[in-house]
């Protein structure tokens, strides 16, 4: 049998047809790269309808919302060629029925509670542990695209797989200590880790 290389479609394929249909969906709204780099550009588009799908797929414990109207708040660390990509997700989509709003902390101090912050791998590993100590306590899924962030930190954790694409290991630990609950189906899709002792 000839050996089918494993890609974004085959992933999302695992975890059923619904999950692709929404991943395939949440590309749609996504216009072409510009930058001069265009696969950096194609990765952080990709990182994004991630983000979303994650949302999508976890559960935030019983009132981390201040009423219906309240805002889901994806905070972003650091610097990323996003582009104006997670600008136009906030625009276009809602997460479990609520308006996404983008936060930018240029610093640990400047941090505001937040359902998913995403931690670039621009942030030194200084200011990453200052802001993983001091969201401990907080029901916020943290996502990180740095080497071994999973095990320090981390729920969500983006790696490159050996064909290249765009993998993502999951700290089920992490998720268990800040009261978030992941649905079996983003499981399938990921590479399962611990906190390391």
């Amino acid at each position: 049998m000839r050996r089918q290389k494993t890609n974004l479609f085959t992933r999302c394929l695992h975890a059923g047809m619904i999950f692709a249909l929404w991943f395939v969906a949440v590309f749609s709204f996504l216009p072409p790269a510009n930058s001069q780099n265009v696969e950096v550009a194609k990765e952080y588009k990709v990182k994004v309808a991630y983000v979303y799908n994650f949302a999508r797929y976890i559960k935030w414990p019983r009132g981390t919302y201040a009423g219906a109207d309240a805002t889901f708040v994806i905070g972003v660390h650091g610097e990323a060629p996003f582009g104006d990509n997670l600008k136009r997700l906030a625009e276009s989509r809602q997460i479990q029925g609520h308006r996404i709003v983008i936060q930018h902390y240029e610093t640990p101090q400047d941090y505001k509670p937040c359902q998913i912050l995403f931690i670039t791998e621009s942030v030194d590993d200084e200011s990453r542990d200052k802001i993983v100590k001091l969201t401990k306590a907080e029901p916020v899924l943290i996502v990180g695209e740095s080497s071994g962030f999973a095990t320090h930190g981390a729920g969500i954790n983006f790696y490159h797989d050996v064909d290249d694409t765009i993998g993502f290991e999951i700290n089920v630990d992490n998720l268990r200590q800040r009261h978030l609950s992941v649905d079996a189906r983003l499981l399938k899709l990921a590479r399962i880790v611990g906190d390391e002792q």
